[in-house]
């Protein structure tokens, strides 16, 4: 996101991302036993993001790029798909480990039940584990 807000400076930008928010990997702690305490701080709506809004973004995952003709296919949230032109193509791949990190084009809704699922399965559970540590273990 931040690429894509200095690039507007020098050039259209078109960004292409599976949620239609920020979905912060942040404090998994506070994810998982105060979902909408988490939420309210770290599902951010890419309109809130100053500078953003000089940005076209697209809720969709690139399915395929045809880099001779400089191009992405784009599957959009409701099943559609789109071919977009580029100039250049900046790759942003993120992450795609945990229970919330994946490739699928999902909405807010989908990442709040994801998160209450958990919750839910956490609060049930008679013991936990917590295997490493870092930012996620000490949260």
């Amino acid at each position: 996101m931040l690429i894509a807000i200095r690039l507007t400076k020098v050039a259209d930008v078109v960004g292409i991302s599976t949620r239609p928010a920020l979905v912060s990997g942040q404090e998994l702690g506070t994810r998982l036993v105060d979902p909408p305490r988490w939420q309210r701080t770290y599902v951010v709506p890419h309109r809130r993001f100053r500078h953003l809004d000089r940005v076209r973004t697209i809720h969709g995952r690139i399915t395929t790029s045809d880099l001779d003709a400089r191009t992405v296919t784009v599957e959009h949230a409701d099943g559609s798909s789109s071919v977009e032109p580029y100039d250049v193509l900046v790759i942003a791949t993120g992450t795609s480990n945990g229970f919330w990190r994946h490739d699928r084009v999902v909405g807010v809704a989908e990442v709040e039940a994801l998160t209450r699922d958990a919750a839910a399965r956490l609060a049930a559970a008679p013991t936990i584990a917590i295997v490493g540590g870092g930012a996620t273990g000490v949260s």
